[in-house]
């Protein structure tokens, strides 16, 4: 198993080429063992959480990796922070910054980007799709002129191998390049930007593959949903009392106002029907 270190103050996930995957009976032979010695902490598992009661639920298998806040938030994020930091060896230095961030702002998205694209200046104020976008896009084709070349090979697996759990569907060909990609990319991050940068986040790509083997593609797995609900019911909020009361108000108003216009729509519709008949 992959257990936490830590480094310098940093908790560390350093690579293993060949790790075992947890199951149910791994899990309950160390709930038992620390059940028994009264252990806080046992191979990184902290005690048996509430979800292990549902009856024929396995976290392990079960379970999904977010691809909004482990990648796009997490690894692809943590990356751009390092090429664009000043403090940083491997930053892309001033003239260099300024030629690339002309060229990014005159970029012409294509349609399937929701964001105009930004220049890395506006890093800071970067959204999770923004960081996706760089990765899948934009990287790629501009950064190759701006990063040395065994930092832009390196990140290069990681944009192949995401590009390919964007598809669809999902060889099991593409799969496999999908995953030597994956291996490739993390056991070169404590040779290029040392063993601080072995984040749990860059541990979880590893068991990306099995986790899309079980649940389906990035498209399908993802919070991109949930995160725009909770912008909505943000939206709802103007106050400091009674939280709670004005969502659901704000919620019924807008629910029923859309119904109302729905209605309405229903009804020019079969008047455009008769009229036609």
């Amino acid at each position: 198993y992959t257990v936490g270190e830590r480094v310098d103050y940093n908790m560390v996930f350093r690579y293993k080429n060949d790790f075992l995957l947890r199951s149910m009976s791994h899990y309950e032979e160390f709930i038992k063992k620390m059940e028994q010695e009264c252990l806080y902490e046992h191979m990184g598992v902290h005690g048996r959480p509430q979800v292990s009661v549902i009856p024929f639920y396995d976290p392990f298998a079960s379970t999904t990796i977010d691809l909004m806040h482990c990648c796009d938030l997490g690894v692809i994020a943590r990356f751009v922070s390092i090429w664009t930091s000043k403090t940083s060896k491997y930053f892309v230095k001033g003239k260099k910054l300024e030629d690339l961030n002309s060229i990014m702002v005159n970029l012409q998205p294509p349609n399937n980007l929701k964001r105009a694209i930004r220049p890395l200046s506006d890093v800071n104020n970067y959204k999770a799709q923004e960081y996706s976008s760089f990765c899948l896009y934009i990287f790629p084709i501009l950064m190759d002129e701006f990063l040395q070349k065994q930092y832009y090979e390196h990140f290069f697996l990681l944009s192949f191998a995401l590009s390919i759990f964007h598809k669809n569907t999902i060889s099991s060909g593409d799969l496999d390049l999908a995953t030597i990609a994956l291996h490739n990319f993390v056991s070169k991050i404590e040779s290029l930007y040392g063993p601080k940068h072995l984040t749990h986040n860059t541990h979880l790509l590893l068991h990306l593959p099995h986790v899309l083997k079980n649940l389906g593609t990035l498209k399908e797995i993802n919070g991109y949903n949930f995160e725009n609900c909770n912008g909505k019911v943000r939206n709802y909020i103007h106050g400091c009392n009674n939280v709670a009361k004005e969502i659901q108000k704000r919620f019924s108003f807008d629910f029923d106002r859309k119904l109302f216009n729905l209605k309405n729509k229903m009804k020019e519709t079969s008047v455009l029907k008769h009229r036609h008949t």
